[in-house]
């Protein structure tokens, strides 16, 4: 998948690679890490085939809302790269694998999105929704954009600061946005986003 940069802001190569510099994602005024373009890319029709509408209660705010289910038996599996991530025909699940409750801004992975979060966690996630809202509207579009892929995916890595505990979810975040950047052929946010380990 290519895709045509929009805008793009990028910090100074060499200044990328400081061992001082680290992006703070705990910090609440970022939702996407400097640097991030936005990417005119929208998924293909032939994801069409793939996905569902789906009712789901989200499990901090209790509203009802729809979601893109994906077809998973119908998935045929064309290559495995060194990285372990699954290459499927005519289909990109991770367009669909993160699920952002559009009330509360509660996000997590399709597979955990239905089980509670512990109460410190609920409080956070509430606590911090009205500040998101205000500066960062969600856009859900038919046939989705990459941009908003990348809004998941960086709302669930919010989400998931809410509890340092979850390493698993916090590592399975970075690799999928590091897919995500080298779908979109940005070498240098591919590399910011895993190399700040």
């Amino acid at each position: 998948m290519t895709a045509r940069k929009k805008t793009v802001n990028y910090i100074e190569t060499e200044d990328l690679y400081r061992p001082r510099q680290v992006i703070d994602m705990a910090d609440e005024r970022l939702i996407v890490p400097p640097g991030h373009a936005f990417y005119d890319c929208r998924a293909p029709e032939s994801h069409e085939a793939y996905v569902f509408d789906q009712q789901v209660v989200c499990p901090v705010c209790d509203k009802e809302m729809t979601v893109k289910g994906q077809r998973l038996t119908k998935l045929k599996l064309l290559d495995v790269d060194k990285d372990f991530r699954h290459r499927f025909d005519g289909f990109e699940p991770l367009w669909y694998g993160v699920w952002v409750c559009i009330d509360c801004y509660y996000t997590d992975f399709y597979q955990r999105f239905r089980k509670k979060p512990p109460p410190y966690k609920v409080q956070a996630i509430l606590d911090r929704s009205m500040n998101l809202k205000t500066q960062f509207p969600i856009y859900q579009t038919e046939p989705r954009k990459v941009n908003e892929v990348f809004a998941s995916y960086y709302l669930a890595l919010k989400t998931s600061l809410t509890d340092v505990s979850d390493f698993q979810g916090l590592v399975k975040i970075r690799t999928s946005l590091a897919w995500l950047y080298r779908d979109v052929e940005d070498e240098i946010m591919e590399d910011l986003i895993t190399i700040r380990w």
